[in-house]
């Protein structure tokens, strides 16, 4: 399985796990069938959010290898080799990883091997794992792009 296999795997243990949960301990304190159905409905809520996260992350994931391979074609059709960064968006949101990242990217770009070398180097000193060409984390807004 892959990262989306993994993440798909515990968004449905998880929202197993917490229904399951809720149904439960509102049996065994005879909770208001009210109640309990607003305790239901805030679990499907919050795990409708993840289930959104996950969504979001595999078209993020999906868009930067899709441009990936465009930039690939090109470079061998043109016989070239394109340098790459990545846009990242810096705010109170923004990761202490990709927060690194930005400042450790040379403006001209780099080569894709080395680019990949360097997030692999920055996302294991924050515990990430890269996967595909940019991505290192849920959630993340970044976006990979050549540099002319």
């Amino acid at each position: 399985n892959g990262p989306l296999g993994i993440a798909l795997g515990k968004f449905e243990q998880d929202l197993n796990n917490e229904m399951n949960k809720v149904i439960f301990e509102a049996a065994a304190l005879e909770v208001v069938m009210s109640t309990m159905v607003n305790q239901v409905r805030a679990v499907a809520n919050t795990q409708a959010w993840k289930l959104g996260r996950i969504a979001r992350t595999e078209m993020l994931n999906v868009f930067n290898e899709g441009r990936f391979r465009g930039y690939a074609k090109a470079e061998q059709t043109l016989g070239d080799r394109f340098k790459y960064s990545l846009q990242i968006i810096n705010d109170n949101r923004t990761c202490g990883a990709h927060q690194e990242l930005s400042g450790r990217i040379p403006v001209g770009g780099m080569y894709l091997d080395d680019l990949i070398q360097l997030q692999q180097s920055v996302g294991a000193s924050y515990n990430f794992t890269l996967t595909g060409k940019a991505l290192l984390h849920p959630n993340q807004r970044t976006v990979l792009v050549m540099v002319r």
